[in-house]
């Protein structure tokens, strides 16, 4: 919110089930990003500090803070997947665009890679391919790397002339697994909207079992309530 706070709520209940999570940001939060699990919440600020929080600990202080990018600008967090580590996107002080690999557990930087000096804001996503994706705003390039004992290693790149204002990846549910296809993108591009799929080239259309591993299902494992007494599914 404008007030530098997250706030939870019970969609049941919008206006009882309230959770204010405060922590000390002095200044706007540029993103946050729950873990796996939902314990967790990490955020980025424009103070500059990356900070870890409790999920259902209201009003409390972040378990964690650690410096961030050098920069201001667009710093953005993503939890990477069942990983105890975090990656963000941002910028270094002399406005070099960065992304960087967190330990969760003291928020040490493991990794500070710089990419490029364009000025679009870098927008990651996570595949449980341990793939990261990583899009440009108002440049058509999307990178992805593979993570590997806290190294991110170059896979390829796609290249585009059109720019993406913005992005969102479908759920792996569904995704054309006799294609071989491991992630799909909607880009959101002027006044149209464009998927792109991401495949892996196998000669075989049968299941390939090593390219997917357990996907997320539709179904909660959780309800509101249970989450904000503090049950982990």
């Amino acid at each position: 919110t404008g007030d530098h706070v997250i706030k939870l709520f019970d969609i049941n209940y919008p206006e009882e089930a309230q959770r204010t999570l405060a922590g000390g940001h002095s200044d706007a939060i540029q993103s946050f990003c729950f873990d796996f699990s939902g314990n967790m919440i990490a955020t980025t600020c424009r103070d500059r500090k990356l900070r870890l929080f409790d999920a259902r600990a209201p009003g409390g202080d972040a378990v964690r803070t650690g410096e961030s990018h050098g920069g201001i600008k667009g710093a953005i967090v993503c939890w990477l997947g069942t990983h105890d580590r975090i990656a963000t996107t941002g910028f270094s002080k002399m406005s070099d665009r960065q992304i960087a690999l967190w330990d969760t557990g003291s928020l040490s930087n493991t990794k500070m890679q710089t990419v490029d000096q364009s000025s679009g804001v870098l927008m990651p996503f996570w595949s449980d391919n341990n793939i990261l994706f990583v899009a440009g705003k108002g440049d058509g390039n999307i990178r992805y790397f593979e993570y590997e004992h806290d190294t991110q290693h170059p896979l390829s790149e796609y290249q585009s002339n059109q720019p993406q204002r913005g992005m969102c990846f479908l759920p792996r549910r569904s995704l054309n697994v006799s294609e071989c296809e491991i992630a799909r993108t909607y880009k959101v591009a002027g006044s149209t909207i464009e998927p792109i799929a991401f495949v892996v080239p196998r000669k075989s259309d049968a299941f390939q079992a090593d390219i997917y591993p357990p996907a997320l299902s539709s179904e909660p494992a959780l309800e509101a309530d249970e989450f904000f007494a503090g049950k982990t599914a």
